[in-house]
């Protein structure tokens, strides 16, 4: 018998939503806000890396 693992990850859209319900919370733990706060920031962070990426291989590409 073999073991599956099934992703239960929500899609960085998904996440975002949330975060941003969690954010418009009057209610909401201030650590809940501080994790949003992060997140958000992580996703941010890595989307600037990828542009990055693109316009570096994009470049690269030019130039050969």
């Amino acid at each position: 018998m073999s073991n599956q693992t099934i992703d239960m990850a929500p899609t960085w859209e998904t996440a975002a939503s949330i975060y941003c319900m969690v954010l418009e919370n009057p209610d909401a733990d201030a650590s809940a806000k501080e994790d949003a706060r992060a997140d958000l920031i992580r996703l941010g962070q890595y989307v600037d890396r990828l542009q990055a990426e693109r316009i570096s291989q994009k470049e690269e590409s030019e130039d050969a």
